[in-house]
């Protein structure tokens, strides 16, 4: 304010203005593909507690990472600033996966409550399917600038209507469409309010689903298995686990065991060269940012929260040859893993179904919820990767495993020299 008092007034006005319309095409970023990108999305504390508070609280998704999306970001920095006394309008050309995303479930809640009547015209486009459903989807609206289904949306605050959920237009674009017909169909409509646009009245159900409504039938199936609830009646208890996520696909998996050995060496060896380096930057230098010290070169390593988290700890890391096993990358396409935690971002509950080469497992292996594929079940007896199905990977196991020494012996309990205990996991 005392640099540019001009501008600072200017702001500090419109800060206090009333906001009746707000129109807008909000950039669409989840967050930086790895930590080599070195480019995090910019916090906003008080917006990612709204949004923690409002559609994270309604959600069911497990995983809540999209709903901090920008153009989420968006939605709900709009939807709090209109003037609330006269309502408002606003207007987004935004990705469209929050239509019928299962993590979108409290997004879509939400809306319902905020607003008197939703507007939303589907463009389709989400290219990040495949085979006759990608060719459905058609065209991208903004060519190769994107793979995501696109949408324009209208939110509508209208004060003197009193009911409790709005009102929902909507309307899909259609199939097989190229970009030139899709974007032709939208300027032959011109508007909004044109009657030649036949808008479907949608009527969400109780769990916030509005296109693709789940049957009934499913409420009654018993789960395979529950980790939000302690109910006894699932198949799968206590344990079952996601598929393998290590973030260093290129270093952790290979088909030859001998080049594995060699990428996980050389890896390891620059990493330790940068504790090193980091060790004798910090006894000559006040350094408050560990990062800043960091080389992200992709042809020698994957940066990852973890292990950049070691890195500030200076905690070295050696090359264990016993932590190379078989695994199942892709369907039906084995290969050697490093099954390790220092370079296996997240390995879930895997270690108790798998806990070391000698012991066996058979894990049934179906698509994650929320995926764009045909769903799919298979069944290995190795550590599955968790992109090898559709959606993440989801592994339920015939056995998990408890270390003996930490155990009491059962009576049914394999009483041979593993240092592990076998238990059912049915």
């Amino acid at each position: 304010s005392e640099m540019f008092p001009q501008n600072s007034e200017r702001v500090a006005a419109q800060k206090k203005a009333p906001i009746r319309v707000i129109i807008g095409n909000p950039p669409y970023s989840v967050g930086q593909r790895s930590a080599n990108d070195n480019a995090q999305n910019q916090p906003y504390l008080k917006l990612d507690k709204r949004i923690s508070v409002t559609y994270a609280k309604e959600t069911s998704a497990i995983n809540k990472n999209s709903l901090y999306d920008s153009y989420i970001k968006a939605f709900r920095w709009a939807s709090d600033r209109l003037e609330k006394e006269n309502g408002g309008i606003i207007c987004f050309v935004s990705n469209g996966a929050w239509i019928d995303g299962n993590s979108q479930d409290g997004f879509r809640k939400c809306l319902e409550r905020e607003f008197s009547s939703i507007y939303v015209f589907n463009l389709r486009g989400n290219q990040r399917t495949s085979g006759e459903l990608s060719r459905r989807e058609g065209g991208k609206i903004f060519g190769s600038g994107s793979r995501t289904p696109i949408s324009i949306t209208l939110l509508v605050q209208n004060p003197e209507i009193k009911q409790e959920k709005a009102t929902i237009h909507y309307y899909d674009i259609g199939d097989y469409l190229n970009r030139e017909e899709k974007l032709s169909i939208v300027k032959d409509f011109h508007s909004v309010s044109n009657s030649e646009i036949k808008w479907k009245t949608i009527k969400p159900n109780k769990y916030g689903d509005w296109i693709s409504q789940r049957k009934k039938a499913f409420e009654s199936f018993i789960p395979i298995g529950d980790k939000d609830t302690k109910q006894r009646d699932v198949y799968f208890q206590p344990y079952y686990s996601n598929g393998l996520k290590t973030q260093r696909d290129a270093w952790c998996y290979n088909s030859s065991k001998n080049n594995l050995e060699q990428n996980i060496q050389k890896t390891l060896k620059f990493y330790n060269e940068q504790v090193n380096a980091y060790e004798k930057f910090k006894k000559s230098n006040s350094l408050k940012n560990a990062k800043t010290i960091i080389e992200y070169n992709s042809k020698k390593i994957s940066w990852t929260c973890d292990l950049e988290t070691d890195f500030e700890k200076c905690i070295k890391h050696r090359f264990n040859s016993g932590e190379i096993v078989y695994s199942l990358y892709r369907p039906f396409y084995k290969q050697y893993l490093y099954f390790s935690r220092i370079l296996n971002e997240r390995v879930y509950q895997l270690p108790k179904l798998f806990p070391d080469s000698e012991t066996s497992n058979l894990i049934i292996c179906i698509s994650g919820l929320g995926g764009t594929k045909d769903s799919t079940s298979i069944i290995t007896d190795s550590i599955i990767d968790l992109n090898c199905l559709d959606a993440g990977t989801q592994c339920f196991p015939l056995y998990y495993y408890e270390e003996r020494s930490k155990q009491n012996m059962s009576l049914f309990d394999d009483n041979s020299d593993s240092k592990y205990i076998k238990r059912d996991g049915i």
